[in-house]
């Protein structure tokens, strides 16, 4: 392992965010950036490897449409035909609970087992649905991974994930510089209790503004 002399020698050569927030590249966040032009004030990147803390080791998670089974060195070839099988079933699902067999409040392993992935095949899904814990609603689960599959392709990297080049802080900044592009004022730790608004082709009057109230 580097020391920590080594460490402070290359410390200009990379960054650790604290609070690391990832997107998914098909998700509301990311469309509403976009539509309120703040895209423009942010990087964004794809992340190129991604690990998930089992035990005391460190499990490698698929970022990639590819590594989804290829990278699965461990499971036969039974086994990767089940979870091919099983990712058939995610693309061809309504959303609905009813079409989950009865599995739609149960927990996901439960559900995982009913359809033969076992193995090495349960921390794939939870790794790329991002569950906290195998307890978690089989409906919930689906959900987070159909959106997981649907986030492949939209940008060009193989990946289902963007990152904030400087951190999820730059969200804020990104925010506040469109808020004073438009002559608003951006308050930080204040929470907004009431807003009135206005077709967009109408002004608000000043008094307007003073009936939103502010913790």
């Amino acid at each position: 392992h580097p020391s920590h002399a080594e460490i402070a020698r290359q410390s200009r050569q990379f960054y650790l965010d604290l609070s690391p927030r990832f997107f998914h590249c098909k998700c509301p966040m990311l469309d509403l950036l976009v539509s309120a032009q703040t895209h423009k004030y942010l990087e964004f990147y794809c992340p190129e490897n991604m690990f998930l803390l089992e035990g005391d080791s460190l499990q490698p998670v698929p970022v990639s449409k590819s590594e989804r089974v290829g990278g699965a060195s461990s499971l036969s070839l039974i086994e990767k035909g089940r979870l091919y099988s099983f990712y058939d079933v995610l693309r061809k699902w309504d959303g609905t609970p009813e079409a989950l067999e009865g599995f739609a409040d149960r927990p996901f392993l439960d559900y995982l087992r009913h359809r033969g992935l076992t193995q090495g095949i349960p921390y794939l899904m939870y790794s790329m649905a991002q569950l906290p814990t195998c307890h978690e609603r089989t409906l919930v689960a689906m959900q987070r991974l159909r959106r997981y599959m649907h986030s492949f392709g939209k940008f060009e990297r193989p990946s289902a994930f963007v990152y904030t080049g400087y951190g999820v802080s730059e969200l804020v900044q990104a925010l506040c510089r469109i808020c004073a592009v438009w002559a608003g004022v951006y308050m930080l730790r204040t929470r907004c209790v009431e807003v009135v608004t206005a077709p967009s082709e109408e002004a608000l009057p000043f008094h307007a503004a003073r009936r939103v109230r502010l913790l």
